[in-house]
């Protein structure tokens, strides 16, 4: 796992939309496989403001009728800005990057007559979707299927590619060992550190106010939709949801 987020195809580009992670090593890993192709791999990190938006009617900007989960499309008005939609945990979801130079006005736009959401409503719903950080949730060290994206983001079907071996392996095999989890942290476990238990990478609070996680779990430790998990040096029975 190097990367995470969302591929946008263009006709002549595919911009990667990610959360904060290990770019370089995502770009070198790229350009390692450009051999006689026109391919470039650019960065547009810098010079670039992003927005989340939770719900798709903000300002006018964002809604439109023929909107649907996973479409992206330039913003009206703009001259360099796009938006993406996705969905996340059942909540509509609107991704901005627009150039420096028109961040502001989009900004203004964006909250005029709304709310503006704390960071800790985005990590709600970031941890409710399993919208994993590389390098706090996942690691170079885990194969993309302990991600729990199969349906979406791996192919069983196409022919030969990088990765394909302990893709096809684990496919075969039936299942994962352990896997990106969300759960809601329950009572304080007397238990000093029980050997099944997993370190919490990401915490947030949801919408009723309950305390909510990340880890990677083992998935033979889950027993009646519970596992123990590890704050610190402290144990909580989890809850898988």
């Amino acid at each position: 796992m190097l990367a995470h987020g969302y591929v946008l195809a263009g006709d002549r580009f595919h911009d990667v939309w990610m959360l904060p992670g290990d770019e370089a090593a995502l770009r070198n890993h790229l350009e390692r496989y450009i051999i006689t192709e026109d391919v470039v791999v650019e960065s547009l990190t810098q010079g670039r403001a992003s927005f989340a938006v939770p719900g798709y009617d903000h300002a006018g900007i964002v809604w439109r009728d023929d909107v649907e989960p996973l479409m992206w499309r330039t913003a009206d008005d703009f001259d360099d800005a796009t938006l993406m939609f996705a969905e996340w945990d059942g909540v509509p979801v609107c991704l901005v990057s627009v150039g420096e130079s028109e961040a502001n006005r989009m900004w203004k736009m964006l909250t005029s007559g709304t709310r503006q959401a704390t960071d800790d409503v985005f990590e709600s719903l970031r941890i409710r979707e399993r919208f994993p950080i590389i390098g706090r949730d996942l690691f170079d060290s885990h194969l993309a299927p302990e991600a729990g994206r199969n349906t979406t983001a791996i192919s069983y079907t196409k022919g030969c590619y990088l990765g394909q071996e302990p893709v096809a392996r684990i496919d075969a095999m039936g299942h994962v060992n352990r896997q990106l989890t969300r759960f809601r942290i329950g009572e304080r476990l007397n238990q000093v550190e029980p050997a099944n238990a997993a370190e919490v990478t990401s915490e947030g609070i949801d919408s009723e106010g309950r305390r909510i996680g990340l880890a990677v779990i083992r998935l033979a430790g889950i027993v009646d939709g519970k596992s123990p998990v590890r704050v610190g040096n402290t144990v909580f029975e989890a809850e898988v949801f």
